[in-house]
């Protein structure tokens, strides 16, 4: 898929000294997209995920459309873990002395969760929390100094589930408005210091996270899965709720982080971006009850 973007579009990558962009969780879906994107306009990339293998295949990908000389660092490791979101960050800064963007991504979806509050256990919220919420601000807090720097942006993946109550998938909605409300107040904190902070919210997505719910695909990182690799409850289920009749891809994500990542978004701060084909204008449904 090409991008076709008004003249006026600056790419992140053309911008002075090439941007350097650290995405988490870059090992498959949204982030393994993302970085094949931010590649493709020219820009360093700083990879973090738990998995080597699909690691290096998105490496690979992004020196498809990139020269060779370009270094791409990967980082594995578990977001979770103190440790190596210490590694994450230290490596980058050392490898390329910056960081002008750093992208969170790491997620667990609601497919994971599916359960009403009359049922839930506390291990279940300490875990969704740990991925959705603490791994976001702990790694942007380690990231602060660095963009600061560099009067770099933040851009977190958060949800259409944030604003949208799902019975029986409330602990992913409420990890997903916590990553809304710490996108507006990071954003009044660092707007002193010329950081930008914004979110994207997606709506239904057809990635490898479904694998929760839907069994596994055999798509390559970076790719989009076929829908029929779907469930038939799934897609029954999903496309009805986006007015635009279709669900959403990786490739519409990418093209928001794009945007939000470059000087076109310069004014732009504390907001969220919903890429959900109209999804919350449905409201509130009943789901995986």
């Amino acid at each position: 898929m090409s991008l076709r973007f008004v003249e006026a579009f600056q790419s992140p990558g053309a911008q002075s000294g090439r941007r350097l962009i650290a995405v988490e969780c870059a090992s498959s879906g949204i982030g393994a997209r993302a970085a094949i994107e931010f590649a493709r306009h020219g820009c360093k990339l700083s990879l973090g995920g738990r998995n080597k293998d699909n690691l290096e295949i998105v490496r690979s990908k992004c020196h498809e459309v990139l020269p060779s000389s370009f270094e791409i660092l990967t980082s594995v490791g578990d977001i979770t873990k103190d440790t190596d979101r210490k590694s994450l960050v230290e490596r980058t800064v050392e490898t390329f002395g910056q960081i002008d963007v750093l992208i969170n991504n790491a997620g667990r979806g609601a497919g994971h969760t599916s359960e009403l509050f009359s049922q839930v256990e506390a291990e279940t919220l300490d875990v969704m929390f740990s991925i959705n919420v603490f791994s976001h601000v702990l790694v942007t807090k380690l990231a602060i100094p660095h963009l600061i720097k560099t009067k770099g942006c933040v851009v977190n993946i958060s949800s259409v589930w944030s604003t949208v109550p799902a019975v029986g998938a409330g602990v992913c909605c409420m990890t997903k408005a916590s990553v809304d409300m710490f996108t507006k107040v990071l954003a009044a904190e660092m707007a002193q210091y010329g950081v930008r902070v914004n979110s994207i919210n997606p709506g239904s997505v057809p990635t490898n996270l479904t694998r929760g719910r839907n069994g596994p695909t055999t798509t390559s990182p970076g790719d989009e899965p076929d829908i029929s690799e779907l469930n038939q409850k799934y897609s029954e289920y999903s496309l009805p709720m986006h007015p635009l009749g279709r669900l959403g891809s990786v490739y519409d994500v990418s093209h928001a982080l794009l945007f939000l990542s470059s000087e076109n978004s310069s004014f732009i701060t504390g907001q969220h971006l919903y890429v959900d084909g109209g999804r919350s204008l449905r409201g509130e449904y009943l789901a995986y009850v």
